[in-house]
């Protein structure tokens, strides 16, 4: 599972059951125009890896980095820190 999702139901608290809820949330990252390099970004920068070495890890300017966080809607950015989540799965 991707773990900027894992991340998002337990902030939301969703169930099997929210299906047109998680439905909704997904169409509403789809017009936001939220990628998968977005999310990696939102998980690093969550688990305090800086910027400059997530971009030395994706292979990009820090810059490029620096406008994408900027781009991305405060409501995508605010995650819970879950307790003895692997760091592994960050990258």
């Amino acid at each position: 599972m991707d773990s900027y999702i894992y991340h998002y139901v337990r902030k939301y608290g969703f169930q099997p059951a929210d299906e047109a809820e998680m439905r909704h949330h997904a169409r509403w990252m789809a017009d936001k125009k939220f990628s998968d390099r977005k999310k990696q970004i939102v998980m690093l920068v969550r688990y305090g890896v800086s910027q400059s070495e997530i971009a030395r890890k994706l292979g990009v300017e820090r810059q490029a980095v620096f406008k994408a966080l900027a781009s991305i809607p405060a409501e995508f950015r605010q995650l819970p820190m879950l307790s003895g989540f692997p760091s592994c799965f960050l990258m």
